[in-house]
This record gives C-alpha cells, structure tokens and sequence, in this order.
C-alpha cells in the first residue's frame, strides 16, 4: 500500500503488489459464497476485496453508491454491513442478479413455490412457445437444439406464471444462469464460441435448473436467517437502477462511498457475452441494439458526438496520441477516445455525489493494445484530481481468481484463450482511493 497524500505521481508502475489484498489462498467456493453463488459474471469483484475497502474506508452506517454493480457484490457486501446501497448498471441482468442476491425469501415458501414451477414446466413441455421476435428467435434457434429450446421455453412458461414477484425474480436468475450449459456454446469460453454438436452435449435444462435452484436455496436461507423476520439484523435501504450513470443527474453530497470497478476500455463485449440471456429474458430483441449502452465497447456513439469532447486527463490524452502512431486501427482509437470521455464523465458524477470527506475507491487495471501501455488506473487517478479530489493511496494487487484469459487479441484487444494472444489480459489490478 502506498499513501499519496503529499505526492502528485500517475506512475504506478513501480509499487509492489501487496499481498495482504490478493485474496491468492482463496479457493473458487470460497469466492462464491453466500449469493454470490446465484449467478455467474465476467470480472466480478471477489466479497473478500469488497469487504476490506469497506472496513479500511467507509464509516458505520454509510451510504455506498457502486455505478457499475455488475452481478452486485459490492451491493450484497455493503448491504450485509448495514449501509444503506444505491447500485446502478446500464445491463438490465444486472439489476435482475442483484435484486435476487439482496431478497430474503421465507425457504418454506421458495421449496413449495419451486415445486409449483417444475409441475407446471412438466405440463407445459411441447406446447409453450415463448414470443420470441423474428431475430432473436434466430439467435437462439443458432444457440438451442430443438429439444432444449422446448424445454427452456417449457420452464420459461412455468417461471413466468408465478405470481410471487421476489421468487419470480429468483426463478428467472437461476434460469439465466443455466443457458449457456445448456446451449452449445463452447465450455468455459469467454468469447460467443458455438461448439462441434458431436464434441458436446449440452446439460438437460430440467437437470441443470434442479441443481441450480438446490444451490439457490440453500444461499437464500442464510440470507433469510441473517435478515428474516426472527433476526437481530435488519435489512438496510437498498436501491438498485437499470440505469447508464453518463446520463443521469445525480443529487449532490449524497454518498459517503463510492466503490466500484468501471469498465475496461474493448475488453468484454457485454452484449456478446450476456446475449442468451438478454434474449430469453425479453431484454433486447437483438443483443446487438444495446451494444452502445456498454461503455468500453468499441461499437457506439462516434467520440465526435459524444456529450463532452474532454478527454479529462493528459495522459489520457498521451495514450490516444501514442495509438495514432501505432498500427492500431482507426476504430480502435475511437473506441479508446470514447472509454476516456465516457470515463471523464463518470468521474465528475461520482465527485459531485459524494459527501465533504467522502472517498471514491476505484479497482482497475492497466493493459496493452497494439503495443501502447493503456494505463486505465494513472488516467482515471489524474481525472479525479483534475475534479478536486485528493489521491491519498494507491495499492497494487494481483489477480489470482478472476474469471478472465491471460492473453489478449493482439489486433483488437479482447480477451482471448489463442496461442496469437500476445499481450497479458492484466494479471494485475490497482485500488485507487481518492477523497473529496
């Protein structure tokens, strides 16, 4: 750990990784435990981290903003804590994961209502037809053999016609989380990779929901002890939005904390990677509409158009200078211009949400495209300083557990399992911690 507070340096590349922020003895159910355990995520934060920030920097009874919630953690963490939480995410499935991770439902009636879906699923076998739009229903007829899609479509039906909106909610999370081992999308690939149907059966989705739901609600009961009517502990005010934070006003002084990990500029392509869901949910008739509402995706709104034209940062600047000069190609320097204005933007929200004293904890990591050093981390700390907040510490750790590839595309950037991948996919991450 390193404290910045009588420093003014946006080189980070000589700190040493602090191992006491690694998490690297952690096994993979001990970073899944709780709810998280509900759904699967791309970069999700582990608990473990969530937690220590909250102990090392947010008062007893704090408000805590995450802008970027993802699958929740930070939300679930803080919330278990006792702070009153305000998520908010652009990907409507992230709304749904965290609304299910922080509801407590009574296990008597989850058992009893789970039993209810898988009778009306076995009724509904061969005759329900989800209303699928021309284009997704090609999408999915690419994703689902026949016979999965029945039976999909089946449970779909059956989660729909429950009338308990918390265990709706939960049903149709756990759904989710089951479709890609049940399509043919290949295993364990972060990338949409559709396998050879003769190397790969995929999970019967009966089987798959069972074991998924068995999971579920043995989490939710904890939850129900830990914030259930008989519990010493109370449930504190939690507020999630499907929100894109570039186009919100937010109230001024509000928040204590800010904690959250913003996107990384072309990494995951988030329309890509969440399409079966996004399809089968009813959020997007075509995954690719909604591609523009991701930040760091390289298809989207032309820098030349977007709100503002700053950049926020000099070496912001420096890096896009430094990929013109490059091979990359033009498309990816606007992407990279684009992630710098939507990350300025971002940054001057989160400043003037936060309360006299509040503190802004980024988590992000720096990476390499066409041979230029991205520094995410040494550029978001100039933009927050840039908007009156104070770098006070800054901390390296690595990343022993994150769901990600080590190698990235050597032309586009993105995370990739190939032998061609040239670049490492940052091992490594920074803990910015910045007050107002």
């Amino acid at each position: 750990m390193t404290d910045l507070r009588s420093q003014h340096s946006y080189d980070f590349s000589s700190l040493t990784c602090d191992p006491d922020w690694s998490f690297s003895s952690l096994s993979a159910k001990e970073t899944s435990e709780g709810t998280h355990a509900y759904h699967s995520y791309p970069m999700r934060f582990v608990p473990q981290l969530v937690r220590k920030v909250l102990q090392h920097y947010t008062p007893p009874g704090a408000v805590i903003m995450d802008p970027f919630m993802g699958s929740g953690t930070t939300i679930v963490e803080a919330a278990l804590k006792g702070h009153a939480v305000i998520g908010i995410d652009v990907n409507p499935l992230a709304k749904l994961i965290t609304d299910a991770k922080v509801t407590p439902i009574d296990p008597v009636l989850l058992s009893h209502r789970v039993d209810c879906m898988f009778e009306r699923a076995e009724r509904m076998k061969g005759t329900a037809k989800a209303p699928f739009e021309p284009r997704a229903s090609e999408r999915i007829d690419f994703w689902f053999p026949p016979s999965q899609r029945e039976k999909l479509e089946a449970l779909l039906a059956a989660i729909q016609a429950e009338r308990n909106g918390d265990v709706r909610r939960l049903l149709m999370c756990g759904f989710s989380n089951i479709l890609k081992c049940c399509s043919l999308w290949y295993p364990g690939s972060t990338k949409p990779v559709r396998s050879d149907k003769r190397r790969r059966n995929p999970e019967d989705p009966f089987k798959a929901m069972s074991r998924q739901l068995r999971i579920m609600a043995e989490r939710n009961e904890e939850l129900f002890e830990y914030w259930g009517p008989t519990s010493a502990m109370r449930r504190p005010p939690i507020k999630t939005l499907c929100r894109d934070i570039r186009l919100m006003r937010l109230p001024a002084s509000s928040v204590d904390c800010v904690i959250t990990s913003p996107p990384y500029v072309t990494s995951y392509d988030y329309a890509e990677l969440h399409q079966l869901s996004l399809l089968w949910l009813g959020y997007a008739a075509n995954h690719q509409d909604i591609r523009p509402s991701f930040m760091g995706a390289v298809h989207g709104l032309h820098p030349s158009q977007h709100p503002t034209r700053e950049l926020g940062s000099n070496l912001a600047a420096s890096i896009v200078d430094d990929l013109r000069e490059s091979p990359a190609e033009p498309h990816l320097v606007r992407a990279v211009t684009k992630y710098y204005q939507d990350m300025w933007l971002f940054v001057r929200k989160a400043r003037r949400v936060l309360k006299p004293g509040g503190v802004l904890v980024l988590v992000i990591g720096n990476t390499v495209l066409r041979g230029v050093l991205v520094r995410n981390a040494e550029a978001l700390a100039e933009m927050g300083e840039k908007q009156g907040l104070r770098l006070t510490q800054v901390i390296r750790r690595r990343i022993p557990l994150k769901s990600i590839p080590q190698r990235r595309d050597p032309v586009s950037g993105r995370f990739t399992s190939h032998q061609g991948g040239t670049a490492n996919a940052y091992p490594e991450e920074y803990v910015i911690v910045m007050n107002a």
